[in-house]
């Protein structure tokens, strides 16, 4: 159903939204037990809207590959914050769905440091304008081209332009080079543009240059080369062009992507862009920069020229080192939104390039003027305790406190049944003071007096849930414990988690192996990379991976197999004990904050060794994801 075209039975329809919406449905709501809806990000623009609330299907299906919207909607809302599948850019690449690519970012030595910026982009026209009475600039793509390209002559390229007079510059140019091409923009009319695709993949022509055309929903799978001629702004954008040339064809071995970059606008952001390409972001992404991309995956590569690289690399120090005026005026520039959700998708900061600082958002727009109230103690310390629920990864978990800090009063933790109540529990391990995990009610008053911190909390709670990116599961048993398996958490939540209260208090134990009476769960707490000065010569243990279904655990050295401690290791089936596993990286991660665990799940005995320490081999119940595996393994280690 498109381009006027009806169905004569409405059995199964195929068609596009315009067609749809360009006149009333002629089928009940429940007419189709199935329903596919392609680009859901698009979900919340009018034309989506008035169909998904007219169906009334069995099953609703929405695909999108770029579910990280650019105004903050979490389309995730639509089934409930959970996501039936998901497979990233990387992982497709992995499995062979998706073609690798090698990336060339050169500099064009141009300098937009001085073109204006305005609601968070370059000034357009000054662009624009800067691009097309740049000869030397084509002089550099030419060279570069024939430099990077096998033969021109034969690639089947698309470019990405500013606006319509950059694209019909560059098509000129390259037709100037021998290099046949067509520029294409939101205006070209629909018989043009099929008419050049057709045209590229036969290799009639071996360029395209466009704008506001092809960021999606075109498949042109013989695209081989990508040109970025412009700054993208935009991660999604940058995700989306990039991907027009990641579809998988005959004779097509690789993509190749030249994105050519000059000296940026201090407000520019580099980072964006090669955390997605990396997957990696922060402290991380820069030390990948400096070490020329070590990690990526299978037949893929990320080169930059020494300018380049000194540029990209100067430009994620700064956005790694975000600085609280620095924060302020990205706030300031995107128009001082009202929620967490569009400030962080307008800016594309992270949550902890926003939280690191002992900064929170109600404390941003108090400094930008939106508020006039001054801040106290006690909202300061309720502020920086956000930063502590960052790790937060189990849907249940966050669905839960989105519904609960939802209410504008006061919620009663008597109404709350067991597992609610050790959520509430949880929360408060990192909110609380440690005696008011007996008082619930009382830190809960204490938390609602500031309706901003309420708000921007369950805003936080939302933006965790849209970032997902790995899927837990539910760890049975019989004592209503609400860990996951695969989730990461603090020690005082798992510890929490367990409702040890002794003398009005959690109870917090030294020593990395804590002995659940109550339950018969004995907790092995696991930090692999040990540092001298965190943990003494006694403490240093060898701890690792060996395989993704079996770990080496070493016990404290003044453990024996006679030792209580030491049959709970080696008899825990005789004496009905269940081994947990957690395990992370560092005590502290790059923030310099206390790492969370990575709860494993129960483990079972496979051989043991030794005394004082002794060696154990623990096979694993759930299989670690391979990512855990890669960064737990001996090998890393």
């Amino acid at each position: 159903m498109v381009d006027g075209f009806q169905p004569n039975e409405w059995n199964h329809v195929f068609a596009s939204i315009q067609s749809l919406h360009s006149k009333k449905f002629g089928f009940k709501p429940d007419h189709f037990d199935v329903v596919i809806i392609d680009e859901f990000h698009h979900a919340e623009a009018k034309t989506y809207q008035k169909l998904i609330d007219y169906l009334k299907p069995t099953y609703l299906l929405g695909l999108t590959a770029t579910p990280e919207r650019t105004d903050g909607v979490n389309v995730i809302d639509f089934f409930d914050g959970r996501a039936a599948a998901e497979l990233r850019v990387w992982d497709a690449i992995e499995k062979g769905l998706l073609s690798p690519f090698q990336y060339f970012g050169v500099h064009d030595n141009t300098d937009l440091s001085n073109i204006n910026w305005t609601r968070g982009r370059y000034d357009q026209s000054e662009l624009e304008s800067l691009y097309t009475k740049n000869n030397d600039r084509i002089v550099f793509i030419e060279k570069e081209l024939k430099d990077k390209v096998n033969d021109p002559s034969k690639m089947k390229a698309l470019g990405f332009c500013v606006g319509v007079q950059h694209a019909d510059y560059m098509a000129k140019k390259f037709n100037q080079m021998g290099i046949p091409s067509i520029s294409l923009s939101g205006k070209s009319d629909t018989q043009k543009r099929s008419s050049a695709i057709s045209k590229l993949r036969n290799g009639e022509i071996n360029a395209i240059f466009t704008v506001d055309l092809f960021n999606e929903g075109v498949d042109i799978p013989d695209a081989d080369t990508i040109l970025f001629l412009r700054p993208t702004e935009s991660a999604t954008l940058f995700t989306q062009q990039l991907g027009r040339g990641l579809r998988l064809a005959d004779d097509k071995e690789c993509l190749t992507v030249l994105d050519f970059i000059g000296y940026s606008n201090k407000k520019f952001s580099f980072a964006n862009k090669f955390r997605a390409l990396t997957n990696v972001h922060g402290r991380k992404l820069q030390r990948h920069v400096e070490d020329q991309f070590p990690v990526l995956p299978s037949g893929c590569a990320i080169e930059l020229d020494k300018v380049s690289q000194s540029i990209v690399l100067n430009n994620i120090k700064e956005s790694v080192a975000a600085s609280r005026p620095k924060i302020v005026s990205y706030y300031n520039s995107v128009e001082r939104p009202k929620s967490l959700i569009e400030f962080l998708s307008k800016t594309e900061l992270t949550l902890e390039d926003l939280y690191r600082n002992d900064f929170y958002f109600t404390q941003l727009k108090r400094d930008s003027g939106l508020i006039e109230f001054k801040q106290t103690d006690e909202e300061k310390q309720f502020g920086r305790s956000i930063m502590r629920s960052i790790p937060l990864d189990s849907i249940e978990r966050l669905k839960w406190s989105e519904s609960f800090f939802l209410s504008s009063s006061v919620p009663k933790s008597s109404a709350l049944n067991v597992k609610e109540t050790t959520f509430l529990q949880m929360w408060t391990a990192n909110f609380g003071e440690n005696d008011e995990i007996t008082e619930l009610d009382k830190l809960l008053n204490r938390f609602w007096k500031y309706p901003e911190i309420v708000s921007e909390y369950r805003d936080f709670v939302r933006y965790l849930l849209d970032e997902i990116s790995h899927f837990t599961k539910a760890w049975e048993n019989d004592f209503d414990i609400p860990l996951e398996l695969h989730s990461r958490y603090s020690r005082d939540e798992i510890l929490a988690s367990f409702s040890d209260i002794r003398n009005g208090k959690l109870y917090q134990p030294r020593e990395g192996v804590y002995y659940s009476k109550e339950t018969k769960c004995n907790l092995l707490f696991v930090t692999l990379n040990k540092s001298e000065k965190d943990y003494s010569p006694s403490t240093m243990y060898r701890d690792y991976a060996i395989s993704e279904s079996l770990f080496h655990w070493q016990t404290q050295s003044n453990t024996k197999p006679s030792t209580k401690k030491g049959k709970r290791h080696i008899q825990h089936k005789e004496k009905e004990i269940t081994p947990l596993l957690f395990i992370r990286n560092h005590k502290k991660d790059e923030r310099r904050q206390t790492e969370p665990y990575f709860f494993v799940g129960p483990v079972e005995l496979q051989k043991w060794e030794g005394s004082q320490p002794m060696n154990i081999v623990w096979k694993v119940q759930e299989s670690l994801p391979a990512d855990i595996y890669r960064a737990t393994s001996i090998s890393n280690n």
